[in-house]
Protein backbone atom coordinates (compact mmCIF):
# COMPACT_ATOMS: atom_id res chain seq x y z
CA UNK A 1 0.00 0.00 0.00
CA UNK A 2 1.51 3.24 -0.71
CA UNK A 3 0.71 4.72 2.72
CA UNK A 4 2.41 2.28 4.25
CA UNK A 5 5.77 2.52 2.18
CA UNK A 6 5.33 6.48 2.18
CA UNK A 7 5.62 5.60 6.24
CA UNK A 8 8.80 3.80 5.84
CA UNK A 9 9.86 6.49 3.89
CA UNK A 10 8.85 9.19 6.45
CA UNK A 11 10.18 7.60 9.25
CA UNK A 12 14.28 6.49 7.50
CA UNK A 13 13.77 10.46 6.85
CA UNK A 14 12.43 11.58 10.45
CA UNK A 15 15.96 11.76 11.68
CA UNK A 16 17.32 15.03 12.78
CA UNK A 17 20.29 15.45 9.90
CA UNK A 18 17.89 14.45 7.20
CA UNK A 19 15.19 16.76 8.56
CA UNK A 20 17.85 19.40 8.23
CA UNK A 21 19.08 18.40 5.03
CA UNK A 22 15.43 18.37 3.45
CA UNK A 23 14.93 21.96 5.15
CA UNK A 24 17.52 23.31 3.34
CA UNK A 25 16.64 21.84 -0.15
CA UNK A 26 13.15 22.91 0.41
CA UNK A 27 14.54 26.72 1.29
CA UNK A 28 16.87 25.95 -2.04
CA UNK A 29 14.19 25.04 -4.31
CA UNK A 30 11.98 28.11 -2.94
CA UNK A 31 14.31 31.13 -3.27
CA UNK A 32 16.97 30.09 -5.51
CA UNK A 33 15.73 27.24 -8.14
CA UNK A 34 12.61 28.60 -9.01
CA UNK A 35 13.89 32.27 -9.69
CA UNK A 36 16.46 30.78 -11.15
CA UNK A 37 14.39 28.41 -12.85
CA UNK A 38 11.93 31.02 -14.29
CA UNK A 39 14.92 33.51 -15.76
CA UNK A 40 16.21 30.17 -17.69
CA UNK A 41 12.38 29.61 -19.09
CA UNK A 42 12.06 33.47 -19.50
CA UNK A 43 9.23 33.45 -17.90
CA UNK A 44 9.11 37.21 -16.04
CA UNK A 45 9.05 37.60 -12.16
CA UNK A 46 5.86 39.91 -12.20
CA UNK A 47 4.01 37.24 -13.94
CA UNK A 48 1.54 35.69 -12.31
CA UNK A 49 0.45 32.64 -11.95
CA UNK A 50 -2.68 29.82 -11.53
CA UNK A 51 -1.21 28.23 -8.25
CA UNK A 52 -0.11 30.85 -6.62
CA UNK A 53 -3.99 32.14 -6.07
CA UNK A 54 -6.25 30.74 -3.45
CA UNK A 55 -8.52 29.81 -6.15
CA UNK A 56 -10.53 30.99 -9.40
CA UNK A 57 -13.23 31.18 -12.04
CA UNK A 58 -12.95 30.07 -15.36
CA UNK A 59 -12.72 33.70 -16.45
CA UNK A 60 -10.20 34.93 -13.87
CA UNK A 61 -7.99 31.67 -15.31
CA UNK A 62 -8.76 32.57 -19.44
CA UNK A 63 -7.78 36.34 -18.54
CA UNK A 64 -4.68 35.79 -16.62
CA UNK A 65 -3.84 32.90 -19.28
CA UNK A 66 -4.19 36.27 -22.13
CA UNK A 67 -1.52 38.58 -20.80
CA UNK A 68 0.88 35.61 -21.54
CA UNK A 69 2.15 35.39 -25.17
CA UNK A 70 2.14 31.74 -26.51
CA UNK A 71 5.93 32.00 -25.59
CA UNK A 72 5.29 32.68 -22.41
CA UNK A 73 2.33 29.81 -22.25
CA UNK A 74 4.56 27.22 -23.33
CA UNK A 75 7.50 28.08 -20.71
CA UNK A 76 4.85 28.26 -18.29
CA UNK A 77 3.97 24.72 -18.87
CA UNK A 78 7.44 23.82 -19.15
CA UNK A 79 8.36 25.01 -15.60
CA UNK A 80 5.42 23.00 -14.34
CA UNK A 81 6.77 19.96 -16.28
CA UNK A 82 10.20 20.86 -14.88
CA UNK A 83 10.58 22.35 -11.56
CA UNK A 84 6.99 22.57 -10.31
CA UNK A 85 7.21 18.45 -10.53
CA UNK A 86 10.51 18.64 -8.23
CA UNK A 87 9.05 20.73 -5.74
CA UNK A 88 5.90 18.68 -4.23
CA UNK A 89 8.79 15.75 -3.99
CA UNK A 90 10.53 17.97 -2.12
CA UNK A 91 7.94 19.30 0.02
CA UNK A 92 6.73 16.37 0.83
CA UNK A 93 9.34 14.74 1.57
CA UNK A 94 9.85 17.27 3.98
CA UNK A 95 6.96 17.86 5.93
CA UNK A 96 6.21 14.29 5.90
CA UNK A 97 9.49 13.84 7.81
CA UNK A 98 8.65 16.69 10.00
CA UNK A 99 5.33 15.48 10.83
CA UNK A 100 6.68 11.88 11.39
CA UNK A 101 9.38 13.00 13.56
CA UNK A 102 7.02 15.07 15.85
CA UNK A 103 4.39 12.79 16.09
CA UNK A 104 5.63 9.92 16.82
CA UNK A 105 7.36 11.88 19.98
CA UNK A 106 4.14 13.64 20.87
CA UNK A 107 1.22 10.78 20.37
CA UNK A 108 0.93 7.31 21.70
CA UNK A 109 2.02 4.40 18.89
CA UNK A 110 -1.41 2.93 18.53
CA UNK A 111 -3.05 6.60 18.22
CA UNK A 112 -4.70 7.51 15.21
CA UNK A 113 -2.83 11.03 14.88
CA UNK A 114 0.36 8.59 13.99
CA UNK A 115 -1.35 9.11 10.87
CA UNK A 116 -0.90 12.93 10.40
CA UNK A 117 1.93 11.60 7.73
CA UNK A 118 -0.95 11.62 5.29
CA UNK A 119 -1.57 14.99 5.01
CA UNK A 120 1.87 16.13 2.88
CA UNK A 121 1.00 13.07 0.36
CA UNK A 122 -2.55 14.59 -0.02
CA UNK A 123 -1.07 17.73 -0.57
CA UNK A 124 1.21 16.11 -3.35
CA UNK A 125 -1.32 14.70 -5.04
CA UNK A 126 -3.32 17.57 -5.13
CA UNK A 127 -0.44 19.64 -6.56
CA UNK A 128 0.36 17.12 -9.36
CA UNK A 129 -3.03 17.25 -10.41
CA UNK A 130 -3.48 21.01 -9.78
CA UNK A 131 -0.04 20.63 -12.68
CA UNK A 132 -1.90 18.69 -15.15
CA UNK A 133 -4.67 20.94 -15.61
CA UNK A 134 -2.21 24.11 -15.27
CA UNK A 135 -0.45 22.55 -17.75
CA UNK A 136 -3.26 21.82 -19.66
CA UNK A 137 -4.73 24.82 -19.39
CA UNK A 138 -2.02 27.07 -20.68
CA UNK A 139 -1.12 24.47 -23.70
CA UNK A 140 -4.83 24.68 -24.78
CA UNK A 141 -5.33 28.47 -24.70
CA UNK A 142 -7.35 30.15 -25.87
CA UNK A 143 -9.46 26.97 -26.46
CA UNK A 144 -9.24 25.56 -23.06
CA UNK A 145 -12.16 23.93 -22.06
CA UNK A 146 -14.68 25.55 -19.55
CA UNK A 147 -14.55 22.49 -17.22
CA UNK A 148 -11.30 22.57 -17.19
CA UNK A 149 -10.74 25.36 -16.29
CA UNK A 150 -12.99 25.30 -13.29
CA UNK A 151 -11.97 21.77 -12.38
CA UNK A 152 -8.18 24.13 -12.30
CA UNK A 153 -9.76 26.43 -9.99
CA UNK A 154 -11.04 23.88 -7.56
CA UNK A 155 -8.14 21.59 -7.25
CA UNK A 156 -5.94 24.53 -6.68
CA UNK A 157 -8.35 25.68 -3.57
CA UNK A 158 -8.26 21.82 -2.16
CA UNK A 159 -4.62 21.79 -2.71
CA UNK A 160 -4.44 25.47 -0.56
CA UNK A 161 -6.68 23.94 2.25
CA UNK A 162 -4.39 20.63 2.10
CA UNK A 163 -1.01 23.15 2.74
CA UNK A 164 -3.15 24.65 5.71
CA UNK A 165 -3.98 21.70 7.21
CA UNK A 166 -0.63 20.61 6.45
CA UNK A 167 1.19 23.07 7.80
CA UNK A 168 -1.02 23.06 11.04
CA UNK A 169 -0.11 19.66 11.74
CA UNK A 170 4.05 20.48 11.55
CA UNK A 171 2.67 23.35 14.30
CA UNK A 172 0.68 21.28 16.31
CA UNK A 173 2.26 17.98 16.60
CA UNK A 174 5.74 21.08 17.00
CA UNK A 175 4.40 22.54 20.16
CA UNK A 176 3.19 19.24 21.47
CA UNK A 177 6.56 17.57 20.64
CA UNK A 178 8.39 20.96 22.88
CA UNK A 179 5.10 20.16 25.60
CA UNK A 180 6.40 16.29 25.73
CA UNK A 181 10.58 17.57 25.94
CA UNK A 182 9.59 20.30 28.36
CA UNK A 183 7.26 17.82 30.17
CA UNK A 184 9.32 14.68 30.31
CA UNK A 185 12.69 17.13 31.69
CA UNK A 186 10.51 18.09 34.61
CA UNK A 187 10.03 14.47 35.39
CA UNK A 188 13.72 14.19 34.96
CA UNK A 189 14.52 17.00 37.33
Amino acid sequence: MVSQRALKIFQFLAKPGWIVLLTALFVFTISILFPAGKRWLGIPAELESLDTTLTYTPKQAFDLLETYSPTQRQAYALMHVTLDLLFPVVFTLTLGAVITYFSRRAFPVDSRWQRLYLLPLFLFVMDLLENTLVISLALTHPNSPYLLALTAGVVTLVKWLAAGLTMTSVAVTGLLFIWYLMHRNNRKG
